[in-house]
């Protein structure tokens, strides 16, 4: 179960004088109402903030004033106490203290079925990692088993592993996230603890 809370990455950014600084995007988990308290992830700094408006955009890209919204909610959120020009984006919008900037955590990593392009797993093979809230950001990791013997891939696909980022990252516990090689995807994983 996903208990990371409330997570949307912004798509589109606006400042209007008359109200202020409005993020737009699609809610990827857990829900929003007005009034909440959130933090602005991303570039390095997190910034906190308030949600004064949600505006739901339908399908013909109108926009009504909601209370809450949810999950696969199209929405742009009128955010205060923000300076609008730390705010970009790509960026990610979240339940307070849920995401940090770390750089080793423990996944479950489970690989893609692919007979024709098998992939061989190794004890410190690298691959890019792109996070399910965050799709415009992709980082370097290094992925080491956490079992004391030799693993054999052609017969399991699913491992419990450390994985070291390159770069330090926007994390939480129970974040999901695509592995990718040479462009292709291979497998998905989900953080169980963080390391450091």
């Amino acid at each position: 179960m996903n208990t990371i809370g409330f997570i949307m990455e912004i798509e589109e950014v606006d400042f209007t004088s008359n109200k202020g600084f409005f993020a737009q995007g699609k809610i990827t988990n857990g829900f929003v109402c007005l009034g909440d308290a959130l933090e602005i992830v991303g570039n390095s700094v997190i910034v906190k903030t308030f949600i004064a408006s949600i505006e739901k955009i339908g399908k013909k890209n109108n926009k009504t004033l909601e209370c809450s919204a949810k999950a696969g909610d199209e929405v742009r959120l009128l955010l205060t106490n923000s300076p609008h020009d730390n705010i970009d984006r790509g960026q990610i919008i979240s339940t307070p203290k849920t995401l940090r900037y770390h750089s080793k955590f423990k996944a479950i990593i489970t690989l893609l079925n692919d007979k024709e392009n098998e992939i061989s797993i190794r004890d410190g093979f690298d691959a890019q990692i792109s996070f399910e809230e965050n799709l415009l950001y992709e980082v370097n990791g290094f992925f080491h088993f956490l079992e004391d013997t030799k693993v054999n891939t052609t017969v399991r696909n699913s491992f419990d592993m450390l994985i070291s980022m390159e770069t330090p990252t926007a994390v939480g516990k129970d974040l999901i996230f695509n592995i990718y090689k040479c462009n292709k995807k291979i497998g998905t994983g989900i953080i169980i603890e963080i390391v450091d």
